[in-house]
């Protein structure tokens, strides 16, 4: 499992336990705002995503780096980050950011 660990926050690979706080964050009109495409309100799309995220992130040739962001001081899962691998150049991969 991929970890990054800042004073403040920590940026894991997704676990199974990340669908209940995931399906808070993304069916929240609130927080998905600026983001309504992404908004949805079923938990069965949103395992799905998820479903996606953990297989990814058990494969040699990942292209999809889908991660969890949890405050360090309360354990809270409070967004998300992810890169996809768009395609490559003579300079190495070429990635889409999301947050």
């Amino acid at each position: 499992m991929l970890k990054i660990s800042t004073d403040r926050l920590i940026i894991r690979d997704h676990i199974e336990e990340d669908l209940y706080p995931m399906h808070e964050l993304l069916s929240s009109r609130k927080e998905m705002y600026y983001l309504p495409e992404l908004r949805t309100t079923s938990i069965e799309v949103i395992n799905q995503n998820l479903q996606v995220a953990i297989n990814e992130s058990k494969t040699n040739k990942r292209s999809k780096f889908f991660f969890a962001i949890i405050d360090k001081n309360t354990g809270d899962y409070i967004g998300e980050i992810g890169f996809i691998r768009k395609s490559k150049s003579i300079f190495g991969d070429i990635m889409e950011l999301g947050y």
